[in-house]
């Protein structure tokens, strides 16, 4: 059929739309690790020691002549004392859970669509 002798036609005329999604993507890596620090304590431990005590005290006349003078006599007394030691071990003092989590953002873009429209060709002085 000739264009130029058609009473009828359809004519479609188009329009750009946006298509919108998102693709998941590598961003980038996080290293978490442990590291040792040392702190420098510093305390006080309360220790007993032993020590001799002599106590004199004066008797009756009695007994004191029971023993003859200058004749040595002696007595050892053991003494004994606390004495400090520290030993290290390790406990756990922290547990730490380590994993992802989501952030919900909004990213913004500006764009121009393109749409067709009708243009009809009339001879001058010709209204619709």
């Amino acid at each position: 059929m000739d264009p130029e002798n058609q009473t009828e036609a359809t004519l479609r005329l188009k329009a750009e739309e946006l298509a919108i999604g998102a693709d998941r993507v590598f961003d980038r890596a996080v290293t978490v690790e442990r590291d040792v620090v040392a702190t420098n304590v510093r305390f006080d431990v309360s220790l007993l020691a032993e020590a001799v005590r002599i106590a004199e005290e004066p008797v009756s006349q009695a007994y004191a002549d029971v023993l003859p003078i200058g004749e040595p006599q002696r007595i050892v007394v053991r003494l004994s004392r606390e004495r400090a030691h520290v030993a290290l071990r390790v406990v756990e003092y922290e547990r730490v859970s380590i994993g992802t989590r989501e952030i919900r953002g909004t990213a913004h873009f500006s764009t121009s669509l393109a749409h067709e429209e009708l243009a009809v060709d009339r001879p001058a002085g010709e209204h619709a």
